[in-house]
C-alpha cells in the first residue's frame, strides 16, 4: 500500500490507532510511522536529482550570449 489517491480526503487520525497525525507524509498515507511499519506500508522515496558541476550544457544559452555587441 502507498500514499492515498489524489482527490480522496486525507485523514487527520491514524487509520490503525486513534493517534492524531501531524506529519505531512503520515497524513498522506493515512497511517502514523508505527502503524505503517507494523502493516508493511512504505512511502516512495523522493526522486533524487543528480548534482551538477556547473559546467556547460550543449545548446544552453548563457547571460553573456544575450549581451549586445
Amino acid at each position: 500500500m502507498t500514499l492515498a489517491a489524489e482527490g480522496q480526503p486525507r485523514p487527520r487520525r491514524c487509520r490503525g490507532c486513534p493517534k492524531l497525525l501531524t506529519d505531512p507524509v503520515s497524513i498522506a498515507r493515512g497511517y502514523g510511522p508505527e502503524c505503517a511499519k507494523r502493516r508493511g506500508i512504505t512511502t516512495p522515496a523522493p526522486a533524487r536529482i543528480p548534482s551538477r558541476d556547473g559546467g556547460h550544457v550543449p545548446g544552453q544559452t548563457t547571460l553573456t550570449d544575450l549581451e549586445e555587441p
